[in-house]
């Protein structure tokens, strides 16, 4: 339901992106109170076309503070705005940014908020990365086949075409044949 407030909401998000196209002149501090600001707005906000807009904004500060709107956003029941969440886990270093998408990976029952942590998670290093990757090319829907795909090539730079059983190969440390 469409509200006053939320209108304000929307006027409020569109007023953070003119903001944060000079966001490298705003002070650390006052991203800080940004962040902490849209954190609270998404776990108020009713709309959930003005919550995925409030993470997308919230995605551009790169700041600690922002973390826990995005975990929060990373547990909404729109699966838009969960998939929107692991696109801006991706960008961030750290193990809190890794842990949250392999959680997501291992326990969201939608395929496409998986495939989404999957490719972000190839941005990350570590055995549990790696597998978790590895172990998507063995899923049965080819959706979180070809994403664990695309993390397993962002992570180890290689390219063993788009067959996962190829990939399988490649990561046991045989010479695939692969088919472009």
């Amino acid at each position: 339901k469409l509200t006053i407030q939320n209108l304000a909401s929307s006027d409020l998000v569109l007023n953070l992106k003119s903001e944060i196209l000079a966001r490298e002149g705003l002070p650390v501090a006052e991203q800080r109170q940004h962040a902490i600001a849209l954190s609270e707005q998404i776990k108020a906000e009713e709309v959930p076309v003005v919550r995925r807009e409030l993470v997308r904004t919230l995605a551009h500060f790169y700041v600690v503070e922002s973390e826990a709107g995005l975990k929060t956003a990373l547990e909404d029941s729109d699966p838009d705005i969960r998939s929107v969440a692991c696109k801006a886990m991706g960008a961030r270093p750290g193990q809190s940014a890794r842990n949250a998408l392999l959680k997501v990976v291992r326990s969201d029952e939608d395929t496409d908020v998986q495939s989404t942590a999957l490719r972000a998670l190839g941005n990350f290093d570590g055995q549990e990365v790696f597998d978790e990757l590895k172990k998507a090319l063995e899923n049965r829907d080819p959706a979180v086949q070809y994403a664990g795909i695309q993390g397993l090539r962002t992570l180890t730079g290689q390219d063993w075409g788009e067959d996962p059983e190829t990939w399988l190969a490649g990561l046991d440390g045989k010479d695939p044949e692969v088919i472009h």
